[in-house]
């Protein structure tokens, strides 16, 4: 589609007015009536840390120079370089601003594609108001996508990615996943799904077609490799190998059996609770991209769920926000629903009220 065509499009219209309205609102209000203003968006993590890559990418002795946060040299290593690269281009403005205005950009841009893709599974849908989910729903992610994270990025690339693999452009969607990969370690499980997905096809084509779908295959070994391309460069600064400890530190520990999550005594039996509608948005979003026979996307959903369920970190829904695209796509008809759209609207001052104080005490030093 053409700029020209692009800017035509009432609901294209909608999801940017939509998304400047809320912006000018959130931002407003820390600018007018916060008496930090944006600092507390500064420093609440883990933008400080990003920010501290891209003035270094890496260079231990330039870390030790940006490092503000006081944290090891090596830790810097388990937040990857895409995001960092884009502040970096940005940084005209200030770091900490560029943090904020590419997270804004690429949530805008995130938004707009995975419209396009609603649309290209749903011709019939109307999408009129479907910006109302997108900015409100979940309430992880209304925060995140409101200060320096690197999940806008990252959602904007798996999002894309799923709309070239629907239009069967595997070179296309593999980069992509290759450019999510290169966003967030957690982005190895997309080669999960697509080797389940495949794995998949292979078993139903009974030995018809091996050859191309094994050329269908082959573009997303690029996911495995930029994760070793990564790697590559780290040893390359650190040989002691201290950052794969950090890459284990940060992502948390998988344990075996499942759910062990809800063993763990550091969390308390309440905020486990909402650990469990985590689980059940999200499995349940598997079960209904299968019921509607979207194998493709239900594959790539289950590569990236399984590891959730063995996984022990208490910001696990932060984890589970890389599936965001395919609950969208799942449950199309109750987010595009008007009275579920009146219901976000309704929660909305309790969705505000929750990110900005999960932001104002999730600061760094």
């Amino acid at each position: 589609m053409s700029l020209k065509n692009l800017i035509k499009d009432k609901d294209i219209r909608k999801i940017v007015l939509g998304f400047l309205l809320s912006t000018v609102v959130f931002f407003g209000y820390y600018f007018f009536f916060n008496p930090y203003k944006f600092q507390l968006l500064y420093q609440s993590w883990d933008a400080p840390s990003y920010v501290v890559v891209a003035k270094s990418f890496y260079i231990p002795a330039l870390v030790e120079l940006a490092n503000t946060v006081r944290l090891p040299t090596a830790f810097f290593t388990a937040h990857f370089p895409l995001y960092p690269f884009f502040i970096r281009i940005f940084s005209f403005v200030g770091y900490f601003r560029s943090a904020i205005i590419v997270s804004q950009l690429f949530t805008l841009l995130y938004f707009i594609t995975l419209y396009f893709l609603l649309r290209n599974l749903y011709p019939k849908a109307k999408f009129g108001f479907i910006i109302i989910p997108l900015i409100l729903f979940t309430p992880r992610w209304f925060s995140v996508s409101h200060i320096g994270s690197s999940e806008p990025t990252l959602l904007f690339f798996i999002t894309l990615s799923l709309l070239f693999l629907r239009k069967e452009k595997y070179c296309l969607s593999a980069i992509m996943a290759a450019l999510a990969q290169f966003t967030k370690p957690y982005s190895i499980f997309i080669f999960l799904g697509v080797v389940l997905y495949f794995f998949y096809k292979l078993l139903i084509a009974r030995g018809k077609n091996t050859l191309q779908l094994t050329k269908n295959f082959l573009p997303f070994l690029l996911v495995p490799l930029s994760l070793l391309l990564i790697f590559a460069y780290y040893y390359h600064l650190y040989p002691d190998l201290s950052f794969l400890f950090i890459q284990q530190k940060n992502l948390g520990y998988f344990t075996f059996p499942p759910f062990s999550i809800f063993n763990n005594i550091k969390f308390t039996v309440l905020w486990q609770e909402g650990l469990v509608y985590t689980f059940i948005i999200y499995l349940g979003t598997i079960i209904v991209l299968f019921k509607k026979k979207f194998y493709d996307l239900a594959f790539i959903g289950l590569g990236l769920f399984l590891p959730l369920i063995f996984l022990v970190h208490e910001d696990l829904s932060r984890y589970a926000l890389i599936m965001l695209p395919l609950v969208f796509i799942a449950f199309e008809e109750v987010v595009t629903n008007k009275h579920f759209q009146l219901l976000l609207v309704l929660l909305s001052p309790a969705i505000f009220l929750y990110a900005t104080t999960f932001i104002n005490y999730n600061i760094s030093p």
